[in-house]
């Protein structure tokens, strides 16, 4: 889905009421209409609403009008100046009879549900004096037993363009964004505040969002279905492509095989794990499905470079490549590495250990013939870009979208919020995901589900943002009937069938 900037967003709202002749206060009724949803979802009864004197205040008191008509508790924190109210701010909280105090008090401290409506997008800066207080009282509550916090728009304090937050920021589980996607919903820090994002239509007509410049999209549900395949009732394995995966070695045994389950369960028809001879009698046990292939080792059991014939050879056999998953590292496979992905015509992913050795020949990227993903975490982009990756906000877009173009790559850069930019300059965003998942292999799963969609013929902008976006979904099942604490990429792989489920082309 696309994202939008404030700017974007007010003249889209400008063109709606003065050329298209949707009043204002309709607009304002059909967003507290969504926010009013949400609450009553919860089924708490106790709610709190604080508003100020701007439109997102106008849409905290239709809201809290709404809430009471349906018989729940409502308190109207109104702060701020009421003189200085948008006209249809003051309209509804003259409509709105219930309690309102003008001051942050412990009644904050009680409610079971707190919609923030003070700032919306109109926000900069930091958050000040009231303001200020009652979202330090509205974040007070944690753990199990705190309320539900709800955020209109754009939490209060985070910047909608950016997602920058200095100081205090209102804390949201779930934040309800009107039309269009804000850009600091998905950007670091803001991101943190902004919880879980559902997008409301207040029926802006769809023609006018077209041409909306978009700093970036969002990689989420809509864009898997507009993409996954779904299979022909014909089908057989050689329609779903054959995928190699190198790597491995005695000090890395499992990385190899997170990946090649992980590809097996994202539907590759043949999966083969090439990997150093003596990790054979070790990693095979680990394979139901994918089959491994013994290559010439070293001393230490590392690949050696006799191995590279007979990895030239599977590559030529495959649809995709997925190179370095516990690959380990010596001088011989930092010369292999870039050997073994110059003559190659399939799409590779580079990960990992294939990062660290291709890292001292970035200039091989400018000429191969074939399309590479690279995956790599903070401290890998670190050592390919020779650059500190900024650690969030719009720079860290720009940041990525500059490599890609210039590097003439796709890069997957991982970690919260996972950004995927194209050579073509278009980057998106991932919105699943949980801190359950920031273990070893999963990176690794990762890397197997990515070549996977590669290997069943997928663009590799389609099967890098599908890739990330159905890892993220598989971890977050994890989390939601596990818990955090206890998942492994081992758990992951288990539950991606369930994810991929939603795609099956009939039920049977």
């Amino acid at each position: 889905m696309k994202v939008c900037t404030a700017a974007a967003i007010r003249e889209i709202e400008r063109v709606a009421i003065e050329e298209r002749g949707i009043p204002s206060l309709t607009l304002m009724e059909r967003a507290a209409s969504a926010v009013r949803d949400a609450v009553k979802q919860s089924g708490r009864k106790r709610i709190v609403l604080l508003c100020g004197q701007g439109k997102n205040g106008g849409d905290g008191f239709a809201a809290a009008k709404m809430l009471a008509d349906a018989g729940l508790s409502v308190t109207v924190y109104s702060l701020g100046d009421p003189s200085r109210r948008a006209p249809e701010t003051a309209h509804y909280a003259a409509l709105y009879a219930g309690e309102v105090r003008t001051a942050p008090d412990d009644g904050i401290l009680r409610a079971e549900v707190i919609v923030d409506a003070l700032f919306g997008v109109g926000f900069h800066g930091a958050l000040e004096g009231d303001f200020r207080a009652a979202v330090e009282l509205a974040n007070r509550r944690r753990g199990p037993a705190s309320p539900l916090r709800i955020a209109v728009d754009v939490p209060s304090g985070v910047n909608a363009d950016t997602g920058e937050v200095q100081g205090e920021a209102f804390d949201a589980a779930l934040t309800v964004t009107f039309t269009l996607p804000k850009a600091g919903l998905y950007l670091l820090p803001g991101a943190l505040y902004a919880g879980r994002v559902v997008t409301a239509s207040v029926g802006i007509p769809l023609e006018l969002l077209a041409d909306v410049r978009a700093p970036f999209g969002t990689i989420d549900r809509m864009m898997a279905d507009a993409v996954m395949p779904v299979r022909r009732p014909d089908a057989h394995k050689g329609n779903f492509g054959r995928l190699l995966v190198v790597g491995g070695c005695a000090d890395y045994p499992g990385a190899v095989a997170f990946a090649a389950n992980a590809a097996v369960r994202t539907g590759a028809g043949l999966v083969t794990a090439a990997v150093p001879a003596g990790l054979y009698p070790i990693v095979a046990p680990k394979f139901a499905e994918a089959m491994p292939r013994r290559m010439p080792e070293d001393a230490a059991g590392r690949f050696s470079p006799e191995a590279l014939p007979g990895l030239l050879t599977l590559q030529d056999a495959s649809q995709a490549v997925v190179l370095g998953p516990g690959l380990g590292r010596s001088d011989a496979l930092t010369a292999l590495v870039p050997a073994l992905l110059a003559p190659g015509k399939c799409p590779v992913v580079v990960d990992a250990d294939g990062i660290f050795a291709l890292a001292a020949h970035m200039d091989v990227l400018q000429t191969l013939s074939r399309a590479v993903i690279l995956t790599p975490h903070d401290g890998e982009f670190a050592r390919l870009a020779r650059v500190t990756p900024p650690s969030g906000g719009m720079e860290r877009v720009a940041c990525a979208r500059e490599f890609a173009v210039s590097r003439r790559c796709l890069l997957v850069l991982k970690g919260h919020r996972t950004i995927v930019a194209s050579p073509d300059g278009h980057v998106y965003v991932n919105t699943t995901g949980n801190p359950g998942m920031a273990r070893g292999g999963s990176g690794d799963v990762l890397a197997g589900m990515i070549g996977a969609l590669l290997a069943q013929g997928l663009s590799p902008v389609h099967a890098a943002v599908l890739g990330v976006y159905f890892h993220g979904a598989a971890g977050d099942l994890c989390a939601n009937t596990i818990g955090e604490y206890g998942m492994t990429p081992t758990d992951m792989i288990a539950r991606i069938p369930a994810v991929l489920k939603r795609y099956n082309g009939r039920v049977w």
